[in-house]
C-alpha cells in the first residue's frame, strides 16, 4: 500500500499544520489537500488543533488575511 502523502508531509511539519504549510511542502493543490483532510478527519486520522491568521495570496497579485484550520496528527 501506498504511504499516505498528507501524513508524511504532517510529520515532517512536526505534526502539526494548516492546509497552507502542507500544500507547499506537497507543491500540489490546495483543494486536493484539503480533501484528503476532511477525508482523514472522518476517520479520525489527524484532527482540527485550533486556528491561526495566515496571508493568502489572490489571483489578482494582492493578498488577504484569513483563518485558517490548524491539523494535528494523531498517531
Amino acid at each position: 500500500m501506498r504511504a499516505n502523502r498528507i501524513r508524511t508531509a504532517l510529520r515532517a511539519l512536526g505534526g502539526r499544520g494548516t492546509t497552507q504549510d502542507i500544500t507547499a511542502a506537497l507543491r500540489t493543490q490546495p483543494e486536493s489537500v484539503s480533501a484528503q483532510l476532511a477525508g482523514m478527519c472522518q476517520r479520525d486520522d489527524v484532527r482540527k488543533a485550533g486556528e491561526t491568521i495566515v496571508t493568502a495570496r489572490r489571483w489578482n497579485y494582492g493578498a488577504v488575511r484569513t483563518t485558517a484550520t490548524i491539523w494535528e496528527l494523531i498517531e
